[in-house]
């Protein structure tokens, strides 16, 4: 507050950056502001948008900061079909390198990792995963091995299916999730149009986030965008991180 005016700009810049990669949320009680908050996407809410959509949730629930140790990554595989359609797989990844982070980590960080000793250091994590409200989840697996969901319910504008992962130190563990999502396709163009939003979870890193979106038999890509710049239509997959949301736009029409 005290920032004279050649500081303005600067921090504006911050500000947006952080409310951009939500690593700043903002709440007020006058509705108005709290409006102008939302529109702004720095309110934290589940964005309630047309088309596909996904946003995975994780609630460390055990006594222990491992959060700071756990890097996660999210791979998304889609296959659309005729009807608009998509079947749709999404797979993440967990990895709890303990040893190798507390060789560099400041020693004051290792007791909050371990719960100073109690119970046992395991990362448990209650994984929920968004998406449109009328899929349907058909399969879950954990490290390959089928598993089943404990919640499967809907949140506002959104499904949610939700897993608790434990993971002990030095290990990895891989759930996926095969579900349906339908009529997320707009067939109201020239071409047939894609939209998928992935909504970061707030306060989290730039997760490695990998999309590859396969078009229906007998359909040839026209574009694909990310975030609104045009990519190579032949990419086989998009990769990207979760630094901020990320919209990807996939047009395509028949191969005459």
């Amino acid at each position: 507050l005290s920032a004279d005016s050649s500081q303005w700009a600067s921090l504006l810049a911050a500000l947006d950056a952080l409310g951009g990669e939500k690593n700043l949320l903002l709440y007020h009680t006058n509705s108005a502001v709290q409006q102008g908050i939302v529109d702004f996407g720095w309110d934290g809410g589940v964005e309630e948008t047309a088309g596909d959509f996904l946003m995975a949730v994780d609630s460390n629930l055990r006594r222990n900061k491992l959060n700071l140790v756990v890097e996660t990554s999210i791979d998304l595989d889609v296959r659309l079909d005729a009807e608009g359609n998509a079947s749709n797989v999404a797979t993440i990844t967990y990895r709890n390198d303990h040893t190798s982070w507390a060789q560099t980590a400041d020693p004051r960080l290792l007791p909050l990792t371990t719960g100073g000793g109690w119970p046992v250091p395991l990362y448990g994590s209650y994984v929920r995963l968004l998406v449109p409200r009328e899929s349907e989840l058909q399969a879950l697996s954990l490290g390959g091995l089928a598993a089943e969901a404990e919640e499967v319910s809907t949140e506002g504008a959104r499904a949610s299916f939700g897993f608790y992962v434990s993971l002990p130190l030095d290990s990895t563990a891989e759930v996926s999730y095969a579900y349906a999502a339908p009529s997320v396709v707009d067939a109201s163009h020239d071409s047939y149009e894609y939209r998928l939003l992935v909504q970061k979870q707030p306060g989290t890193r730039a997760v490695p986030l990998t999309v590859t979106v396969e078009p229906p038999p007998g359909m040839k890509v026209l574009s694909v965008e990310l975030d609104g710049d045009g990519l190579n239509r032949e990419v086989d997959a998009i990769v990207t991180d979760l630094r901020q949301d990320r919209q990807i736009v996939v047009r395509y029409a028949p191969d005459r």
